[in-house]
């Protein structure tokens, strides 16, 4: 524990105001699976990563090959590929083939002979509403026949029964260990979404289409699989700070995920070039935060706060906080959203300490509840300007579902944001990069310039922490 009497000038404020305080059902925390070697201490971008999740008490339905693989060399004819998928050759290469009858002959039409294989992959919505945009991971288990497809899987293609191409983005591609593959369905219905996974085509180009849509106003998806490079190819790249690169380690929601510690592990990351973030703020009034984060208790910090992600030291954050104002942060700590609010708009806000708690909404439901092992948990914060264009709202979610929220809550200072000023930080800040380090690992953090619905926070949620929402069936092949 740091000594009673050092500075916390530099603190956020503790008074904080707790409103509409929801109970929250959830179907526990991810469990332990099987993981990947963890990375060596200290290692920076290690290019795609294996799949090891950490899952809501649920196992894949996806089935396991009983047969053996084998791979033999043999010559098919050049085929023209569906129109969207251009052109190319297959002439000579290698291919795969599964023994001991573990590949079943098709069951329906097959969409295109340049792919040898495919699986049936059965989407099962957590929603009893439509969702718009909805982009879903598609965990492949190591019995997946990676040497069926090409490296880095770039022949994946999911197809509908009607023959259209749903977007996909390979996040961690590792043979023999597992990947992932994200999805962007156009509307997810209550019922479902059927799709057919092919790969198996030795001269496929690389797929085409936008995974994260610009609906959704997302302005940085990063998967932490050993880097922090931006999914959507719009984010420049990161900066070490301290030094010190970040550490990664196997054990994430969904593939790796980023490790920091206030003292063994003193590196924390920025996001470079953020004024293009700052204008999609400025231009959406709206910002949602998410993160899956897993923090240790009973670690003395610098402070009773621990940042996930922050912008500046009068802007925005998505923060963990110590309930009991402990140095040591001991549980229970919930999750709070740090928002400055507008002198010039709101006259009863003072600014960098809002002495009506406005500016710090802490929830109620803990993210740590025991000083145990601990647990991933989602969190999400939403800032949403209403129809009236005056009112504003802030919520924090827990798990899929709403924490706290406050209404009416103050206006964002979006036209003051200095652009580029302060970058946005993962693991630390905002104040300074040594305060409020987290301490644990942080997962799938996803930016928006749009305040999101209950459905979509919960959807993300639901789809990570629950593999058994997407299963695979047993291999076909022409």
């Amino acid at each position: 524990m740091m000594a009673s009497g050092c500075d916390t000038r530099a603190q956020w404020p503790r008074t904080v105001l707790r409103l509409v305080v929801l109970p929250l059902s959830v179907g526990g925390c991810p469990a332990d699976r099987p993981v990947l070697p963890s990375l060596p201490a200290g290692s920076g971008t290690t290019g795609s990563g294996g799949v090891s999740t950490s899952t809501g008490g649920s196992s894949s339905t996806a089935s396991v090959d009983s047969g053996t693989m084998a791979t033999t060399s043999v010559s098919s004819t050049s085929t023209t590929l569906d129109p969207d998928e251009g052109t190319s050759s297959s002439s000579g290469a290698e291919v795969c083939t599964l023994l001991d009858g573990a590949c079943n002959a098709p069951d329906g039409p097959w969409w295109n002979e340049a792919w040898s294989h495919r699986r049936q992959v059965m989407i099962t919505s957590p929603l009893g509403t439509p969702l718009t945009d909805a982009v879903v991971p598609v965990r492949l288990e190591p019995s997946f026949e990676f040497a069926c497809a090409q490296p880095e899987g770039i022949d994946l293609r999911f197809v509908d029964d009607a023959g259209a191409v749903f977007p996909h983005e390979i996040d961690q591609w590792e043979p023999g260990q597992g990947a992932i593959a994200w999805v962007r369905v156009s509307t997810l219905e209550p019922a479902g979404q059927t799709l057919w996974l092919y790969y198996g085509n030795p001269g496929a180009p690389e797929p085409a289409g936008e995974v994260w849509p610009a609906s959704l106003g997302l302005q940085a998806v990063l998967h932490m699989g050993g880097d922090l490079d931006d999914a959507r190819g719009l984010h420049p790249g990161r900066t070490a700070l301290d030094g010190a690169m970040p550490q990664f380690v196997s054990d994430g929601v969904l593939g790796r995920a980023i490790h920091y510690e206030a003292i063994l592990v003193n590196a924390r990351a920025q996001l470079e070039g953020s004024s293009f973030i700052d204008d999609a703020l400025v231009a959406g009034a709206g910002l949602t935060i998410t993160a899956w984060v897993r923090s240790t208790p009973n670690v003395a910090s610098a402070g009773p706060y621990r940042a996930v992600v922050s912008r500046g030291s009068q802007h925005w954050a998505a923060i963990l906080e110590d309930g009991n104002g402990s140095f040591e942060f001991a549980p229970p700590v919930f999750a709070t959203f740090l928002s400055r609010c507008n002198v010039a708009v709101d006259p009863d806000c003072l600014g960098i300490v809002d002495g009506n708690g406005t500016d710090l909404l802490t929830g109620a439901v803990p993210v740590i509840d025991a000083p145990v092992v601990p647990q991933w948990h989602h969190v999400a914060m939403v800032h949403e300007r209403l129809a009236d264009g005056q009112t504003y709202v802030k919520r924090v979610y827990v798990d899929g579902m709403l924490d706290v929220e406050l209404a009416p809550a103050p206006s964002f200072p979006w036209e003051s944001i200095p652009l580029d000023d302060s970058p946005i930080t993962i693991g630390a800040g905002p104040v300074d990069p040594s305060f409020s380090v987290f301490h644990g690992e942080i997962d799938e953090v996803h930016l928006a310039s749009a305040a999101w619905e209950v459905e979509r926070v919960e959807a993300e949620y639901r789809f990570a922490s629950d593999p058994a929402l997407v299963s695979l069936s047993s291999p076909e092949c022409i």
